[in-house]
């Protein structure tokens, strides 16, 4: 079918060509106005040899190109369009994403003519519209998607629907999705106190095991040859601000499946391995993260049972009903058990992390507290969103 953009006025449009694919297509072309208000539309893909469009395509000056992207990043879709064709807003549907675990367009990493249709496409219309209707804010937008009562519902699952719609297509259900590999390790340090909120900044470097850079790289010379650890607040900043090494990346956030960067990824794998659960039982800034959650629960309640009520609810969100009251108790008793018969050193478990300390060294039921912390923070309950 013809393209409904060909219909538009030439008169005030520039155009300009991405460049000539491999298969001898013409990549893909942009018009935009000169007047810097109207919306830019995307013109189709032309096939080689329709001279008479490869003739209307004409090179931007470096200027132009400039302008381009400063007016396509604020209007990357027009408010009213040729019936037929696609509203293309990634920027609302990578929000829903992160929000649903998938997107209303089931490849939201192809939003091209072989990409999947949207599964509710007026709702991807409206949701776009609205991001560009309330400024581009992403806090907004994100705001109103988890305020919905869709986002708001239970994630357990029927079987009958489960059969019906088991990718959860339709949104019958809520999400149940696991953290980003970033954000295991920043919820963490914020259910502790420990996250440092500053915005902007370098880049710092976190606990990583001693040795991994210059095993890795064979040593060699210059600033990235061996792998210093900062100090203070550095060591408790987002994990966004991570230095990233792309020949050795963060050994934690890379078991978490988060992307090597060696190419742009838009959707994280999610998988679930033992690896994982071993790196949250020995990564030092979790067990750092636990001890100082236990030591936030001494200050509050004197009462162990209370402590660990409050230790449940800071990391899943939820209080403890009588099963797990028990339970978390039980487990508590156990560790204090080991600690007795020194299967765990407390000079050495409390010992590890930078952050100061305000107890005895050799506090069993301390330790024992820290350890029943440590393996809440290690729960599936705490590390995924339901």
């Amino acid at each position: 079918p013809q393209n409904p953009l060909r219909r538009f006025p030439k008169e005030g449009w520039q155009t300009w060509v991405d460049g000539r694919t491999s298969n001898g297509l013409i990549g893909r072309s942009f018009q935009y106005p000169k007047d810097i208000e109207t919306t830019v539309e995307i013109q189709a893909v032309a096939e080689d040899g329709d001279n008479d469009i490869a003739e209307e395509l004409k090179p931007m000056s470096s200027a132009d190109a400039s302008l381009f992207r400063a007016i396509s990043a604020r209007n990357n879709f027009p408010r009213t369009r040729p019936a037929g064709y696609p509203v293309r807003e990634q920027g609302d549907e990578s929000m829903h994403v992160k929000s649903f675990g998938q997107g209303l367009v089931a490849s939201s990493y192809d939003f091209g003519n072989q990409g999947s249709l949207p599964t509710h496409p007026e709702l991807l219309d409206f949701m776009a519209l609205k991001f560009k209707d309330g400024g581009w804010d992403l806090h907004k937008i994100m705001r109103f998607i988890v305020q919905s009562d869709t986002y708001k519902q239970n994630s357990a699952v029927s079987e009958k629907a489960l059969q019906l719609d088991p990718e959860n297509k339709w949104l019958a259900r809520a999400p149940r999705l696991r953290l980003s590999a970033e954000s295991i390790r920043d919820q963490a340090l914020a259910i502790s106190g420990l996250l440092v909120r500053k915005i902007g900044g370098p880049s710092v470097k976190p606990y990583q095991p001693e040795g991994l850079w210059k095993e890795t790289t064979g040593g060699g010379g210059g600033s990235t040859a061996n792998y210093v650890p900062d100090t203070g607040a550095s060591l408790y900043r987002k994990s966004m601000y991570t230095f990233w090494k792309r020949t050795v990346p963060p050994p934690s956030m890379l078991t978490f499946d988060a992307s090597n960067r060696d190419l742009c990824s838009v959707k994280s794998q999610q998988t679930n391995t033992p690896l994982q659960a071993l790196v949250l039982l020995n990564d030092p800034q979790i067990i750092e993260a636990s001890r100082v959650l236990a030591e936030k629960a001494t200050k509050k309640e004197t009462k162990v049972a209370a402590q660990l009520a409050y230790i449940y609810l800071a990391a899943t969100g939820q209080f403890t009903t009588k099963k797990v009251a028990e339970q978390l108790l039980a487990l508590y008793h156990d560790m204090e058990q080991q600690v007795l018969e020194e299967g765990v050193l407390p000079e050495a478990y409390l010992g590890i992390g930078e952050k100061e300390r305000s107890f005895k060294e050799k506090d069993t039921a301390f330790t024992a507290l820290s350890l029943t912390a440590h393996t809440i923070l290690n729960l599936d309950l705490t590390i995924t969103r339901s």
